[in-house]
């Protein structure tokens, strides 16, 4: 089914959302889509669904999380970028856990604003929730970096990386 950005079909009065008006094809993207529709079906300035930050997880061991952009995209856009990335291995809560594969890797544009994120790593499906916050509130990689994570966490990975550039 077509819609427009705030998930309107061609007849006036009817909305659409979820896999019939997506791309994504996953439950987040439905719920927030319908709830999107139905503000947008009474509201007199509908608002658009915004994309940019939409999670996308792979539920294998260790699990594979990202959102946004990858470096290939950039890549093939020809979008100037920069690679932050921080390895498990240097994690302590990781180690102590013994599970130091993976690693979190960020892009940005030139300025430091988040274009992409992407995690490896055991909790990876968890750990990329500050990084989606961060895209969809519009907070610079220095932010995120600036994030006071608690101790000895995984989550101290994401600002890790952050930090590195």
């Amino acid at each position: 089914m077509v819609v427009d950005a705030t998930l309107r079909t061609s007849v006036p009065h009817i909305w659409a959302a979820g896999d019939v008006a997506s791309q994504y094809q996953f439950t987040h993207v439905a719920t927030a889509q319908g709830k999107l529709a139905a503000r947008n079906a009474f509201a007199s300035n509908p608002q658009p669904f915004d994309d940019r930050a939409v999670p996308w997880v792979t539920f294998t061991d260790p699990a594979l999380a990202h959102v946004g952009k990858t470096e290939e995209q950039l890549k093939e856009e020809g979008t100037p970028n920069r690679v932050a990335r921080m390895s498990f291995s240097k994690n302590e809560r990781a180690i102590t856990m013994g599970e130091t594969a993976g690693l979190v890797k960020l892009l940005t544009d030139m300025e430091g604003k988040l274009l992409g994120g992407h995690i490896l790593s055991v909790r990876g499906d968890d750990l990329l929730a500050p990084i989606v916050l961060a895209m969809h509130a519009n907070l610079s990689l220095e932010q995120l970096a600036s994030a006071l994570m608690p101790y000895p966490t995984l989550s101290e990975a994401v600002a890790g990386a952050a930090g590195s550039l």
